[in-house]
C-alpha cells in the first residue's frame, strides 16, 4: 500500500483536478459560443426552425454576457470600486 505523503498533497491534486475541469468547460463553452455564431451569421439560420433559432440566440447571448462578465470582475476598475464600497458597508 502506498505510504500517504506531504498533507497538502490531496490539496494539490484537488486543485489540478478543478483547474482542469474550469479550463476543459471554458474550452468547450468557447466552441460552442463559435458554432452558434458561425451558425446564426454564417448562412445556416434558413435551415433551423424558428424555435431553434431563438433558443441558440438566447444561448449565445447569455454565453457572451458570461464571458464579459467574467473579464468586468477580474478587471482592475471593479478592485478598486469594492475597496472604496467595502468602509462604507461593512459593519
Amino acid at each position: 500500500m502506498r505510504e500517504p505523503g506531504r498533507p497538502e498533497e490531496m490539496i494539490n491534486r484537488y486543485v489540478r483536478l478543478l483547474t482542469a475541469t474550469e479550463n476543459i468547460t471554458r474550452g468547450l463553452g468557447t466552441l460552442a459560443l463559435l458554432w452558434s455564431t458561425v451558425v446564426l451569421l454564417g448562412g445556416f439560420v434558413s435551415t433551423l426552425r424558428i424555435k431553434e433559432f431563438w433558443v441558440l440566440t438566447g444561448l449565445s447571448i447569455l454565453m457572451a454576457c458570461r464571458y464579459n462578465l467574467i473579464s468586468l470582475l477580474n478587471s482592475e476598475h471593479v478592485r478598486t470600486l469594492s475597496n472604496f464600497l467595502n468602509p462604507l458597508f461593512s459593519s
